[in-house]
């Protein structure tokens, strides 16, 4: 495998041998490595559950997130995990009148304790049915269908703040030999939702003292919002090679027309980065680099600016795309008329409005 690797990299031919060897992080957008960048490319790479990620909430204690990974993976110490891992022991659940063996379903589930906590808060939502397994009491909570974004919140916190408490109750069982009234467990499990969601969301300081009135009064928060995330990212070096190429084509067009004193400007801000060298120049786009740096000399300003405030390039761009060939205007008279009218409102002082579809 190493030797397959070496000879890949030796077939590499070095764009230049006068500069030295320059290390580039492709990923992030300077060219620089960071753990950022790193952290991303390994969420990228693998699959996500649906299920782990409902464990993540803002508001809940990653202590909470962090039990919910290792409840739902199966890996808390009751007694009939221990036993496959050859740890013996008496097997003793701490909730039935008649105690039987000791496992998470039933703590968290089947047991007695269990149903009567989860039948307090399900009685007052309705349309819950008798679960088997905990995973599938809580996909039963994290698929209750509704469009009030605050009942969507309490139906994934919820389920995580039960269980917590169960696990609570069942070591001081174990541990203190005390046995908590479900009453109180369930007074915990409300007084816990009520302070979260006070601080989730600060705006509703009137909420019940009760879990009935709480729910009532969440329920009947009719506020639907749609959040819309809007996230950057760094352009395909394939973009970004055209729009160097198109960059020192016009150079060279300058050059032939005589200038020599120029203003470059270009609406891609990565570009704009790599020529002034705030952000590294990716493998393959070095020799054109190289090139457009040889004739920097007569170059006194390279600049970016928006779409919008250059709409004449843009549209010139659109027009040699659609042609598919080079074309070159000598003359404001063999502008196509759509770019005659772009130019004739930049004179104007119209400010340039982009239609975008939604």
């Amino acid at each position: 495998m190493l030797g397959k690797w070496v000879g890949r990299i030796m077939e590499v031919v070095a764009i230049s041998l006068d500069q030295a060897n320059t290390m580039v992080w492709a990923p992030s957008i300077s060219g620089a490595f960071s753990l950022a960048s790193a952290y991303r490319i390994s969420q990228e790479g693998g699959n996500s559950s649906w299920l782990y990620s409902r464990l993540w909430l803002p508001g809940l204690s990653l202590k909470v997130s962090f039990f919910m990974l290792r409840l739902v993976g199966f890996r808390l110490p009751v007694m009939d995990r221990l036993h496959k891992l050859g740890i013996l022991g008496p097997s003793r659940c701490f909730c039935c009148l008649y105690p039987c063996q000791e496992s998470i379903d039933h703590i968290f589930c089947t047991g007695v304790a269990a149903k009567r906590i989860w039948g307090y808060f399900e009685e007052v939502i309705g349309g819950f049915w008798d679960s088997s397994t905990l995973r599938h009491k809580l996909v039963s909570w994290w698929l209750r269908p509704t469009r009030n974004r605050y009942l969507l919140y309490l139906f994934r916190l919820l389920p995580s703040l039960i269980c917590w408490n169960l696990w609570k109750m069942r070591n001081s069982f174990v541990f203190d030999d005390h046995l908590r009234p479900v009453a109180q467990v369930c007074a915990a499990i409300f007084g816990d939702l009520r302070d979260i969601f006070l601080l989730k969301f600060q705006g509703l300081s009137t909420l019940g003292h009760d879990w009935p009135g709480f729910y009532g009064m969440v329920a009947g928060l009719h506020g639907v919002s749609r959040t819309l995330v809007v996230r950057w990212s760094c352009p395909d070096p394939p973009v970004v090679k055209a729009e160097l190429k198109a960059l020192m084509f016009g150079v060279r067009l300058a050059f032939a027309s005589g200038y020599s004193n120029l203003h470059l400007e270009s609406d891609s801000l990565v570009l704009v980065q790599i020529i002034q060298g705030k952000a590294r120049c990716p493998w393959r786009l070095q020799g054109d680099l190289q090139d457009l740096l040889k004739v920097s000399g007569f170059v006194r300003k390279v600049s970016h600016c928006f779409r919008e405030a250059n709409k004449l390039a843009d549209r010139l761009a659109n027009v040699g795309a659609d042609s598919g060939q080079t074309l070159t205007y000598h003359s404001l008279s063999d502008l196509p008329s759509l770019v005659r009218g772009d130019v004739s409102l930049d004179q104007l002082g119209v400010p340039s409005l982009r239609r975008v579809r939604a």
